[in-house]
């Protein structure tokens, strides 16, 4: 208790980390905690590929900014469930 839970990061070995989770809190803990990264890093991956996106169509000078706004809300609601919206359109200045 009041120790920080072991985090997956680069460089670290999966199997060292999973193995001191399951020493401190368990197996299905452990597992959960698998999930969470897992979450953690699709969330992460599609949050860089919507950043990307927004680039390319700011970038994109036959586009009007309504046009540019319109695309990304398409790309938005193909890549995110409805629940994320919002947090993206911030983390993305929308």
């Amino acid at each position: 208790p009041g120790e920080p839970v072991p985090q997956m990061a680069p460089g670290k070995d999966p199997a060292a980390v999973h193995a001191e989770r399951v020493a401190r809190y368990g197996e299905a803990a452990a597992q959960r905690l698998a999930k969470a990264d897992d979450e953690w890093a699709d969330w992460q991956r599609r949050l860089a590929a919507a950043r990307q996106e927004w680039q390319h169509l700011q970038a994109a000078a036959h586009l009007s900014d309504a046009q540019r706004r319109q695309e990304m809300a398409r790309y938005v609601d193909q890549h995110f469930k409805s629940d994320e919206h919002l947090r993206v359109q911030a983390l993305l200045k929308l």
